[in-house]
């Protein structure tokens, strides 16, 4: 796949991940040593193939691995799991998979389906943390759920209309639903919830947008 912007392909580079480096002609990176081939391309060329978002670099890498549950053996020693339920936009994703990982949450569990894909704009939204973080893909997330029970997680829903303050949650192990930007969480995905959150909020609005909400909620639950 290809990445874009400075922080995604300095962080790919750090993590062994890139192939080939693309700089557009005139982008202040020449003093920059690159263990990779680099391709200096003009700026018609370089905005031809990539986003004007790109800040004059991108990067050839190897698709993200993702993993089923059963595969990831060190989730059950984690502090803190996100789940993401149906997060359509790609910058809403990787602006919480930053945030996760600014408080040390390695692993995102997202659908299967009805989910923004892993892409360029969500590696760039996330400035490069995806490449740190465990992303899991399952079917059903009711099921992820009692697995996570198991394994002693308190599950936490981000609700607006929560009857509890998120600043009021005691857990040593804590997994964060985070609903969809429009619809918020599935019906069925709350039946299966611990408890339901909100933030207080003293505005003329009624909520924040659910990167916003997600980062909050981190600090909250795992800044302690």
């Amino acid at each position: 796949m290809i990445i874009y912007g400075k922080n995604p392909v300095f962080e790919a580079i750090k993590c062994d991940l890139v192939h080939n480096v693309y700089i557009r002609k005139g982008t202040a990176l020449y003093d920059v040593t690159f263990d990779v081939p680099v391709h200096i391309l003009g700026k018609q060329e370089f905005d031809s193939r990539f986003s004007r978002e790109a800040q004059g670099i991108a990067a050839e890498i190897d698709d993200i691995k993702t993993y089923y549950l059963n595969e990831v053996d060190d989730i059950a020693d984690a502090k803190g799991v996100v789940i993401m339920d149906r997060i359509q936009d790609p910058h809403n994703y990787g602006a919480i998979v930053r945030s996760a990982h600014c408080f040390g949450i390695k692993h995102i569990i997202v659908p299967r389906y009805h989910q923004a894909p892993l892409s360029a704009t969500v590696c760039k939204a996330s400035a490069g943390a995806i490449f740190y973080t465990t992303v899991i893909e399952e079917t059903n997330l009711s099921n992820v759920c009692g697995r996570l029970k198991e394994d002693g997680f308190t599950i936490v829903a981000c609700d607006a209309d929560g009857q509890k303050a998120v600043k009021d949650v005691n857990s040593n192990k804590t997994a964060v639903i985070v609903g969809s930007e429009g619809r918020g969480i599935r019906d069925g995905l709350l039946q299966n919830v611990d408890m339901a959150v909100k933030i207080p909020m003293c505005g003329s609005i009624d909520s924040l947008n659910a990167a916003q909400s997600a980062a909050i909620v981190f600090y909250e639950l795992f800044s302690r």
